[in-house]
């Protein structure tokens, strides 16, 4: 910002940065100490946006030679501006929100949102089915930043205002049967998905979402993937920034390359699964040692229509703690799918 800049040159420049005296990871000293822990951590990030108003950053992302502009269609096309990766298109994409002169032509730009897939990067763009551990995690967001040109003194410039987080389990049940029996989040009835089958997402907040679906299903025309049929993917989304940090103490980019942070994704799914209302096959019931007295109250609660005529958010917390504790024996019980999640994240601090 120390030159003077012609019109087409001219950015932006929010005086409000942020702490720089932030730790700043090394990537040979992350790479080291990944590769001196290489116990098994299956916590997948996802779909990952984040923000800079850094004007020598978004200068640089404008001219990269590797992003050709796009037609956007987003909620505020007429102010921002689109450009997607030559090679890997819309995973690794480019929203510059643009300053128009006084002839309607852009004059520079107030920020830029990023959008990358470190997951479908691990697997060279081709899905998200498997499993992707920290350490490949951490390295695949690291070769994205080398793609988009970003340095590592620059990492603490970015906010993360969109972050995934999830893992992949493999049933041995049917899996339409188990999403079917999804039911409630917290109090709530989960929504069903339009475009795909046997995919249920949370509808309680405008910044939160709980996603479980059928990861199999999607790919089942791909043999070569190699991703069981019977893969449910159980995943957080946040797109507000509060949240990221208040509860995900994700400050910045550099917190998405500290190891240590993946811990506390551990800890919000498991959290998160038990505000989930999973019902069980009948058959699934059959040998539960319980009086009949439970075993009666089972009966009734197998059916949403016991949930639905619960009319305060304690009555149903009880009574699902209760369901649990009954049912907790039963093959595929909710129980028993945390304890494959925690097996799942074993290296994470639970």
């Amino acid at each position: 910002m120390k030159e003077k800049m012609t019109k087409n040159e001219t950015f932006y420049y929010n005086k409000k940065r942020f702490n720089r005296n932030n730790f700043k990871p090394s990537r040979n000293n992350m790479k080291n100490l990944i590769v001196n822990n290489p116990q098994k951590q299956f916590l997948m990030l996802d779909h990952i946006k984040m923000l800079t108003d850094n004007p020598e950053i978004i200068k640089r992302l404008v001219e990269h030679p590797d992003f050709e502009s796009e037609y956007y269609v987003g909620r505020t096309a007429k102010y921002e501006y689109l450009k997607i990766h030559k090679k890997y298109k819309g995973k690794i994409k480019l929203v510059f929100n643009a300053i128009f002169g006084s002839d309607h032509d852009i004059i520079g730009y107030n920020y830029v949102k990023i959008s990358i897939f470190p997951h479908f990067h691990y697997n060279h763009y081709k899905h998200n089915g498997n499993d992707l551990n920290k350490t490949n995690c951490i390295n695949s967001l690291y070769d994205i930043l080398d793609i988009l040109g970003i340095n590592e003194s620059e990492y603490i410039d970015f906010k993360i205002i969109n972050l995934e987080v999830g893992l992949n389990l493999y049933l041995e049940t049917d899996i339409k049967d188990f999403i079917e029996n999804i039911k409630l989040y917290k109090t709530t009835p989960f929504k069903e998905n339009k475009d795909y089958e046997y995919y249920k997402i949370s509808d309680t907040t405008n910044y939160k979402n709980i996603k479980i679906y059928a990861k199999g299903l999607q790919h089942e025309k791909n043999p070569e993937y190699k991703i069981p049929i019977n893969t449910v993917r159980f995943e957080i989304r946040s797109n507000q920034r509060k949240y990221i940090k208040k509860v995900l103490k994700i400050y910045s980019l550099n917190d998405l390359l500290d190891e240590k942070k993946y811990s506390i994704f551990s800890e919000q799914l498991l959290k998160e699964w038990d505000n989930v209302l999973k019902l069980n096959n009948d058959k699934h019931l059959e040998g539960l040692h319980i009086t009949p007295a439970k075993a009666k109250f089972v009966t009734n609660a197998q059916k949403i229509e016991f949930w639905k005529q619960l009319s305060q958010k304690r009555y149903i917390n009880n009574n699902r703690k209760k369901y649990y504790n009954y049912t907790k024996d039963a093959l595929y019980s909710h129980t028993k799918i945390k304890e494959k999640i925690k097996g799942k994240l074993q290296s994470l601090l639970l």
